[in-house]
């Protein structure tokens, strides 16, 4: 759900509301050769989000904007795993929420060339990890990723718009970074 301003004002701004449900079910069984059935499971996993969002664009000069934008996340997960080998069900739930935040800076220096610098927040909400799944994951999901994004730029065009350049620089810091990697194990 989204409510924008009304275009070419001094305030652009927009406003909204977001909800997501995900489900997700994985069902999972390996064989050793002959040797009897080494893994059979059964995993389900469900996360439901809630956010509040809003952005503007105070155009303070013709050539001069500052952007900003501010968003609340509400995030619940949970993860249940059937082990038909091992005649056991586990399961977890979780919640967290964040703030995340946008300043820009933007500057027309000619009609033609644009320089920028913005901070911003990003976020990746935290997951049961349901590979190999225990109780002690159960009870502690991976944590959420939160990271910090910085950046400059300068944007122009030339030859009546027949050609655009970009140059930017950034550097993002992360905090709780998440990845995914497989490690096979010989027995």
């Amino acid at each position: 759900l989204r409510l924008a301003s009304p275009a070419g004002e001094q305030l652009d701004y927009l406003l909204g509301l977001y909800y997501s449900k995900a489900e997700n079910a994985q069902r999972y069984e390996r064989f050793s050769g002959l040797a009897p059935l080494r893994e059979n499971t059964d995993a389900s996993t469900e996360t439901e989000g809630y956010a509040a969002f809003g952005q503007g664009d105070w155009h303070f000069t013709d050539a001069t904007t500052l952007s900003f934008g501010l968003r609340y996340n509400y995030e619940e997960i949970s993860a249940e795993v059937h082990d038909f080998a091992a005649g056991s069900v586990l399961a977890g739930d979780d919640d967290d929420s964040v703030w995340l935040g946008k300043l820009s800076l933007q500057h027309q220096l000619l009609e033609d060339t644009m320089v920028y610098g913005t901070v911003s927040t990003g976020y990746k909400g935290q997951a049961f990890d349901t590979g190999i799944f225990t109780q002690e994951k159960a009870d502690n999901p991976v944590q959420p990723e939160e990271s910090v994004n910085y950046e400059l730029g300068v944007k122009s065009v030339f030859a009546d718009g027949r050609i655009q350049t970009n140059l930017a620089t950034f550097f993002t810091a992360y905090d709780d970074f998440q990845a995914q990697d497989v490690r096979v194990r010989e027995n």
